[in-house]
């Protein structure tokens, strides 16, 4: 029966390698896989924690779920506040980030922000990438997704509390995949007038009109204000989340119109992306610079750019 198993988990350890998003088929492609994530879990013998079993449950649901550092029961964690706050104090004071480019632009975050990227993190602060390819968070993402995830990119952000609605504070929806999970890690309280993640409920989102969605889509020209987002939901139905340090918030914000809430205060947060392992762009390779401490499916995760 040992061999047997063995046999079996390799073949499909295999398998789920070589799993390969096909852009013209649907989203529906996602859940053909379950049946292969189920045998590696069967293999392992390692359920999905309750943790993960709700997180995900609350994304099939809703597109977002929130958890904690703690409740993660992440094994770095004291490593990892360590050294986030040794980063944090050794950021440079935010007036209004680098000024460049188009104000009106819903990608360009140089207008509210300085961000810490892979590379320096990779460099003095491993652990906040190693939260990213944990098994518990792993089992969340790929239960969602349907097929094995792929980590591809981290940063820390330092945000000014200007109040104005420019850059990744203009309402949108994200475009790296058919689903592309968000995870930020609040790294001071957050409250709805500190900025928090702000977004339209799955079922508003899912039902706005064509031609507001293709503005949704585009990163520039015509973009989408709270003023404009008021007249088609009022702003009751808008929803924020909140909570103190360490707190977790995942969402699917390719599915989901959202935005950082424009505010007053400094807000400070790590934003992690997980799509398939083709994602429609940009073009991502598994690296394997952290080979010597991650497990088989942790390197398999691992896409993270780490070279400056």
């Amino acid at each position: 029966m040992q061999v047997l198993d063995k046999t079996f988990g390799k073949t499909f350890d295999k398998a789920l390698g070589k799993v390969r998003y096909n852009r013209r088929t649907s989203p529906m492609f996602y859940w053909s896989h379950a049946p292969a994530l189920w045998l590696r879990r069967l293999r392992t013998r390692r359920p999905p924690s309750p943790v993960a079993r709700r997180v995900s449950d609350d994304l099939r649901a809703t597109a977002v779920g929130t958890t904690s550092i703690d409740e993660l029961a992440f094994p770095g964690r004291d490593r990892f506040w360590e050294q986030v706050d040794g980063l944090v104090r050794r950021m440079e004071p935010v007036t209004v980030g680098a000024i460049d480019g188009d104000v009106l632009d819903g990608r360009n975050t140089h207008f509210h922000c300085i961000s810490i990227d892979c590379p320096q993190l990779a460099e003095e602060a491993p652990e906040v990438l190693m939260l990213g390819v944990d098994e518990t968070v792993l089992d969340a993402i790929e239960r969602y997704l349907g097929v094995p995830a792929a980590l591809c990119d981290v940063h820390l952000r330092k945000d000014v509390g200007n109040g104005a609605q420019v850059g990744t504070r203009i309402w949108h929806l994200d475009t790296e995949d058919h689903r592309t999970v968000r995870m930020i890690v609040y790294l001071n309280d957050i409250t709805v007038d500190d900025g928090p993640f702000e977004y339209l409920p799955l079922d508003i989102s899912s039902s706005m009109p064509p031609e507001i969605v293709d503005r949704g889509l585009r990163a520039k020209g015509d973009p989408l204000l709270d003023e404009e987002m008021e007249q088609l939901v009022p702003r009751v139905r808008w929803c924020q989340a909140i909570g103190p340090r360490g707190t977790v918030s995942l969402a699917d914000n390719a599915r989901l119109f959202h935005h950082g809430k424009a505010h007053e205060s400094l807000r400070l947060a790590i934003f992690y992306t997980f799509t398939s392992r083709s994602p429609r762009y940009p073009a991502i390779r598994r690296n394997p610079v952290f080979d010597d401490r991650l497990s088989p499916r942790q390197r398999g995760a691992f896409f993270v750019d780490t070279i400056l």
